[in-house]
């Protein structure tokens, strides 16, 4: 309910009235409450006075008391009985003042107990002569301990009534404050009630005034809106209308789209003519593709920024033109030629990409309304245009794919017959590749072999001579050997079949490495061979060390070949232009390299001298090789080179390393529970070519069985074997192999993998599924390099060919791993190392047997840790053969015991692999020791992984052998590393 005015105020007033009594009354009350917490704060503070009283009265008792026994003038008699009579009267009074308070009220009782004792005491005491100084001092004494107690009770007594004090007090000001509050709010309400009134009066006067404009505002939009709503009716309903033309009709191309755009427009706008055309973007025309009545005189083009419409289609808004000159684009009729005055050009753009422009022509100036209604249409048209513009574009592409289609599928036939025939081509090149490393590794195998073995000539029968021919077959053979390696390399990185072992590998010990094995070739040949660091010798590189060392190998060994006597070679690593990359320079003052030849000298089987008298050999595929090998690590060489006077390769690789892919380990094929039932007696017929001791075999002989296809090959194992106190059998294929095996159970197998029958990966894979023949040790002798997938099931591998050396050490490993081992109380038998074997051949050079024969380690104590039995009695065997004390241990906690035992060790033998404390924490806990870390330590392993070397080192070990030990290089870093003893 809407109140008027006079109700107002009379409610305003009566308002005002009520809140005026209302605020005297509660004043009235306040004031009274005031009064009330006034008289309570006089009564606390009388109370304060009395208790304070009481202990002056107590003070002056207890003065007189003692002025009395020291003077005993009658006088302080008075005095005393005096403030005795006053201090009840005190007392009296306390306890009617405290009597409304029960807490104050026992508090004041208990002061009236403590005074009472305290006048009774002195009361009593009245006999006490100033004379006796030590009773007087015992009464005082006394009375003061009475009087502390009465003042504990009246210090309480005070302190709960001060509290009372302070609260009453809080209230009081509280009274006065809500009294204040009161009086000023009932002010406040007072004001506001009469501000309020009067604003009501005000307001209501303005308002009367403001609806009469109000009303007379709403007249005047109303008038506005029904025109501008009629002006939107006409445009929606154009709108449309247009709509449904772009896009209930299917349009074959853009010139019937363009009639039926341009004829709506026309009939819509009530326009004489309008033409639509379409933007060539190649071109930069707009070309005209249809119109409604176009004038006489119509271009054929209009090029892109020039004249009118040129300059409208850049601008991107619509532009108008009003008052056409006379002559301008007249429009013909059947009576005569029309005169347009205006003109409108709308530019459509869609997403940034001009599409066409619509050109319309009116008699009169077009009004804002017709503006507005072209500004809605130009995108929609722009879209209409784009898609009818897309699907004949569609519709081309369409047309030429098919007839690319059909000729794709017309040369599909040629491509397949090639596909097959490059297929085809590279199988027949890796198989080329896979029987020639086979059949010519295998016979260079036995070459090399007997060459060796004429050459160290051991029971002297042959002359100097014979021996230097001895010694030039096996380097003829060597040479062939490294150019079959070559020839598989480059196979292998033109297949991209090579795997990279990226790993961190210091620069130092890459120069180092090269420096030990150049060093000796330089001297040999009066060539000045230098290494040079330029970077932090604790730098280390991301790299393949291997393929790293076989590209430095290949420049130094051109480098060297190719510089005369007196020469300089060097090699240095310093910092690229980049960060992330590293330099190695290989530079010599040879020959040169003439321009023409720079570039060809990378390609395979390519020289800078190719003539057939040339002076230098070689097959020219290192370069190659390095090159492609480079990339491969994600660095480059490059070659700078002047004739007679010498030549640069730089090597530049990543720190960082090369981007390749991880490796995929292949899964081991699962355990059968049983092996595969291979008839090979029936199979197998038993050689007759090569004698064997096959029909010698007695109980307690060892016996080899070896099974090689090659007779040469297969005939100096059986020599060698038997020199290692063997029984041999030899088998010429796989299946009499496998027959022998099963028979004769050997000691140890040495077996070829490429077999004809029943191949050696077959042959191994039925001897580790049968349980009596799984533990037999086999040792892998193949030219095939590629055999990681065996590497936990066999003994070890060694790659065709190789040196006498290894050999040596075939069987040493052989012996470790077929010997029993001496039956100990507290030790159990070890078990047959399973750990996977180096595939690729040592590249360090061996030791002449003679010399290593020759070496003596009398009077040297070493220390020989291995957790196998069989390591510990072969190594120990071989050890003392050459005069060495050697003391064993199982594991690295045994090994730390046999130190301290034993001060006078000269040389640690350490295995890797340990239980309890592994090789690495030994070795660690040997370098922290003072006592022991001058001890040199040769770590042994049989994993023989990458950076296996360099965590050794790292850890403390002073050098670093792989297993199976190579007897030679053991001796050589034995005589190496142990002091010498005095003859």
């Amino acid at each position: 309910m809407k109140l008027s005015i006079a109700q107002r105020l009379y409610l305003g007033l009566t308002i005002g009235y009520v809140i005026v009594i209302t605020v005297g009354i509660l004043s009235y009350f306040s004031y009274q409450k005031q009064i009330r917490q006034a008289a309570w704060v006089q009564h606390t503070q009388q109370v304060l006075r009395t208790s304070g009283s009481l202990t002056q009265l107590m003070t002056q008792m207890e003065n007189s008391k003692r002025n009395l026994f020291v003077t005993d003038n009658p006088r302080y008699i008075f005095a005393f009985d005096t403030t005795v009579r006053e201090l009840k009267i005190t007392m009296t009074n306390l306890m009617a003042l405290v009597h409304d308070n029960p807490t104050q009220r026992s508090n004041a009782q208990q002061i009236e107990r403590s005074l009472n004792q305290v006048v009774n005491y002195w009361q009593q005491e009245t006999k006490v002569s100033s004379q006796d100084t030590a009773l007087l001092r015992q009464t005082i004494r006394t009375g003061t301990g009475l009087m502390a107690s009465f003042t504990e009770d009246i210090d309480r007594f005070e302190k709960l009534e001060n509290n009372l004090l302070l609260e009453r007090e809080k209230r009081n000001e509280r009274s006065s404050q809500q009294a204040i509050a009161m009086l000023f709010g009932g002010l406040a309400l007072i004001l506001v009630i009469v501000s309020i009134l009067s604003y009501q009066v005000y307001h209501e006067l303005t308002a009367r005034v403001k609806s009469q404009r109000q009303l007379k505002q709403s007249l005047r939009d109303m008038e506005a809106l029904n025109t501008e709503t009629s002006q939107q009716n006409w445009q929606l309903s154009g709108l449309s209308k247009i709509n449904n033309l772009l896009q209930g009709q299917y349009y074959a191309d853009v010139s019937k789209l363009a009639a039926a755009c341009t004829a709506a427009l026309a009939e819509l706008l009530q326009i004489p003519s309008a033409i639509l055309y379409r933007y060539e973007e190649d071109q930069r025309l707009l070309v005209p593709i249809g119109a409604f009545a176009p004038p006489t005189e119509l271009p054929p083009f209009h090029r892109l920024g020039v004249g009118i419409t040129g300059q409208a289609a850049q601008a991107k808004a619509i532009t108008e033109v009003n008052n056409l000159p006379p002559g301008s684009h007249a429009l013909q009729s059947g009576l005569g030629s029309i005169q347009p005055t205006s003109l409108v050009l709308i530019p459509l753009w869609v997403d940034e990409q001009l599409i066409g422009l619509l050109e319309l022509i009116g008699l009169t100036a077009f009004d804002s309304r017709q503006i507005q209604l072209l500004d809605l249409l130009k995108h929609n048209l722009g879209s209409a245009l784009q898609s009818v513009m897309a699907r004949e574009h569609l519709e081309e592409l369409v047309r030429q794919i098919s007839e690319q289609k059909e000729e794709l599928e017309s040369t599909q036939e040629v491509l397949t017959e090639q596909a097959s025939a490059l297929a085809q081509s590279s199988r027949y090149k890796s198989e080329f590749l896979a029987n020639m490393s086979h059949e010519l590794r295998t016979p260079l195998n036995s070459i090399l072999i007997l060459a060796n073995l004429l050459a160290e000539n051991k029971d002297g029968r042959l002359t100097d001579k014979q021996r230097e021919y001895s010694t030039i077959i096996h380097k003829s053979g060597s040479d062939l050997l490294s150019l079959i390696n070559d020839i598989l390399d480059l196979s292998k990185i033109e297949a991209g079949k090579i795997d990279l072992n990226p790993e961190e590998v210091p620069v130092s010990t890459l120069l180092a490495d090269m420096e030990d094995l150049f060093r000796h070739v330089a001297t040999e040949r009066q060539i000045h061979f230098s290494v040079e660091n330029q970077v932090s010798n604790d730098l280390r590189i991301f790299t393949d060390k291997k393929r790293t060392e076989q590209i430095l190998k290949n420049l130094l060994s051109n480098a060297l070949k190719f510089t005369p006597a007196d020469g300089k070679v060097s090699l240095t690593v310093k910092p690229g232009e980049r960060s992330d990359k590293l330099i190695f320079a290989v530079k010599d003052n040879g020959a040169g390299i003439a321009k023409e030849y720079q570039s060809a000298i990378f390609e395979a089987f390519q020289q800078a001298d190719g003539a057939t008298n040339r002076k230098y050999g070689g097959t020219g595929l290192g370069l190659s090789i390095s090159r492609q090998l480079a990339e491969q690590l994600g660095g480059s060489i490059t070659l700078s080179s002047e004739l007679g006077i010498g030549s640069e390769f730089i090597l530049y690789l990543p720190i960082t390393g090369p981007s390749v892919p991880v490796k995929q380990v292949a899964e081991p094929p699962a355990k059968l529970a049983k092996a595969p039932s291979i008839n090979t007696g029936a199979l197998a017929v038993q050689q007759q070519l090569i004698p064997d001791d096959r029909h010698k075999i007695q109980l307690g002989d060892r016996i080899l069985l070896i099974i090689e296809d090659d007779e040469n090959f297969a005939t100096i194992l059986r020599d060698f074997a038997r020199g290692k106190n063997y029984q041999t059998i030899v088998a010429l294929n796989g299946e009499e192999g496998l027959y022998c095996a099963r028979k004769y159970k050997p000691a140890a197998v040495l077996l070829d993998i490429h077999l004809p029958g029943l191949s050696g990966t077959e042959i191994l894979d039925t001897l580790k599924r049968t349980p009596e023949l799984a533990h037999i040790p086999v040792h892998v002798i193949t030219s095939h390099d590629d055999l990681g997938h065996l590497a936990n099931e066999i003994a070890g591998v060694t790659i065709k060919p190789f040196e006498i050396g290894e050999l040596e050490a075939i069987f040493e490993r052989l012996d470790v791993g077929s010997v029993p081992p001496p039956i100990s109380p507290t030790l159990p038998e070890a078990a047959p190392s399973r750990a996977p074997r180096s595939s690729e051949p040592n590249m360090a050079p061996n030791t002449d047997d003679s010399e290593a024969n020759q070496i003596r380690l009398d009077g040297s104590k070493i220390l020989l840790v291995d957790d196998d039995m069989r390591n510990v009695y072969a190594l120990t065997a071989m050890l003392e053969a050459h005069g060495a004390d050697v003391t064993p241990a199982t594991n690295g906690a045994e090994a730390l015991e046999q130190l301290a035992a034993n001060p006078s060790i000269h040389l640690v033998i350490m295995d890797i692999m340990m239980p309890v404390m592994d090789g690495y924490e030994t070795l660690q806990e040997i370098r922290k020791n003072p006592d022991w870390s001058h001890i040199p330590t040769i770590a042994i392993s049989a994993k023989a992984m990458a950076g296996d070397r360099q965590k050794a080192i790292d850890a403390g070990a002073s050098d670093y052998l792989t297993k199976p030990i190579d007897r030679n290089k053991l001796l050589t870093l034995l005589h190496n590393w142990l002091p010498q003893q005095p003859d």
